[in-house]
């Protein structure tokens, strides 16, 4: 999702592309903590059954944690290698 959402923001705003690389990496974390709190309000509403069918925790209390630490490390990850592309491109033209 870095590389739409950076494009999107490109397109709209018009600003620097570190600004928007850091635009589009905070947009990836707030909608990962959205659909963890979106998660967990489900929970709280359905019975605990219910509840565990969808989550599919299986007991692992730390399962939005390592869902968002995953999010943002793929992000990151995305963000580097558009780095190391964008400084090979630039060495290539010159």
């Amino acid at each position: 999702m870095l590389i739409p959402l950076r494009e999107i923001y490109s397109r709209w705003y018009n600003l620097p592309r570190k600004v928007v690389t850091l635009l589009a990496l905070t947009t990836i974390l707030s909608m990962s903590m959205l659909y963890e709190v979106f998660e967990w309000s489900i929970s709280i509403f359905l019975s605990p059954e219910d509840a565990e069918a969808y989550n599919g925790q299986q007991g692992d209390y730390w399962d939005a944690q390592k869902d968002m630490a995953l999010a943002f490390l793929g992000a990151i990850m995305m963000g580097l290698i558009l780095l190391l592309f964008s400084k090979r491109d630039k060495s290539v033209s010159s």
